[in-house]
């Protein structure tokens, strides 16, 4: 994707999504005077069991038992 944005004259990087530092040091070392785009690599619903790639959770909303089960899940990635 980024090779795209940069055929119509933007500066454009890839980056791991999900790395706050990667995306920090995309934005942080450019060098400015041209449009930039940061595309950042993602997995939707990344870090929840049954969430990630299924692609009903971008409009459907957790019962309170999932959202309950989803947040034990991220506290154990997050630990």
């Amino acid at each position: 994707m980024p090779e795209k944005v940069r055929a119509f004259g933007w500066d454009a990087v890839g980056v791991n999504g999900h790395d706050a530092a990667a995306l920090h040091g995309a934005v942080a070392g450019r060098p400015g005077g041209r449009p930039f785009m940061v595309v950042g690599k993602t997995v939707k619903g990344r870090g929840v069991s049954f969430m990630e790639h299924v692609p009903i959770w971008h409009y459907r909303s957790p019962s309170k038992e999932e959202y309950a089960k989803a947040l034990a899940e991220l506290a154990e990635v997050s630990s």
